[in-house]
């Protein structure tokens, strides 16, 4: 492959990358536009619950809380041992 066709490539790739920044936005205007406000609000509180339901889920499992029988690492490292 030579230097010019890896450049070209590297420009194709940031300008698609633009391209998805793009269209993101897009689609959230688009949802502000024909679901309202208030529907937005409700949709963003419902994403924040679930993240912090996955956070907390993954700091439980990965800090051996439960007896170290929770997560695969730490019944796999006991089964090592």
């Amino acid at each position: 492959m030579t230097l010019e066709a890896s450049l070209q490539g590297m420009s194709s790739q940031r300008w698609l990358a633009r391209l998805s920044f793009a269209l993101a936005g897009l689609a959230v205007v688009i949802l502000v536009v024909f679901a309202g406000l208030k529907n937005v609000t409700m949709l963003a509180v419902g994403l924040g619950g679930a993240a912090v339901s996955l956070a907390a889920a993954f700091f439980f499992l990965s800090s051996g809380v439960c007896g170290g029988g929770c997560g695969s690492r730490s019944s796999s490292l006991r089964r090592s041992q």
